[in-house]
């Protein structure tokens, strides 16, 4: 029986059409990148120029859908990712990560270490939790204070003697 070239293209779209071959091409891909040689080979293309400006344009064009945007912005306001972005500031600004804030903030009961404050509270319309209260100059973090409470402290520089005149101050102004 003779095919004729019509039949074989129609035949090849549909067999390509079909999930089995994606199967198929996957398991063929999955196989091929075993091959350290084909590794190599992709890596060295990914990093030369061309293969750069092909990812780079690749990225911005599926930047660029809506779709993406869309997912990105889910991503941005779920849980795991507001977990991680204070994860990864804690880690940043003051060496500790979220679970060390977290044992923190239980041992002292939720609240400012100065005022008692619960952990968050509403100041000025904004939600505010406490603040990691540390020393400028060696480092070393002190404890969980609520914003007023650290700005307190920070406004005073952190100075004994001040902090002692202000409580002269007030002691003499109170009746």
């Amino acid at each position: 029986m003779v095919t004729t070239r019509e039949e074989l293209n129609a035949r090849q779209r549909i067999y390509k059409s079909k999930s089995e071959a994606i199967a198929k091409r996957r398991e063929y891909d999955r196989l091929r990148l075993q091959n350290p040689d084909v590794r190599a080979r992709m890596r060295a293309y990914q990093l030369s120029p061309r293969g750069k400006e092909i990812a780079r344009k690749a990225s911005a064009k599926l930047r660029a859908t809506e779709e993406y945007k869309i997912k990105a912005r889910a991503y941005k306001r779920s849980e795991k990712y507001q977990r991680w972005r204070r994860n990864d500031i804690f880690i940043k600004q003051f060496g500790i990560t979220l679970d060390t804030y977290e044992e923190m903030l239980k041992s002292q009961n939720n609240v400012c270490a100065i005022c008692f404050r619960p952990e968050t509270f509403e100041m000025k319309g904004t939600i505010h939790s406490l603040a990691v209260d540390h020393d400028h100059v060696t480092g070393k973090i002190r404890g969980l204070l609520c914003r007023a409470c650290n700005q307190m402290l920070g406004l005073a520089k952190d100075n004994i003697k001040i902090l002692e005149k202000s409580i002269k101050y007030l002691s003499a102004c109170v009746h």
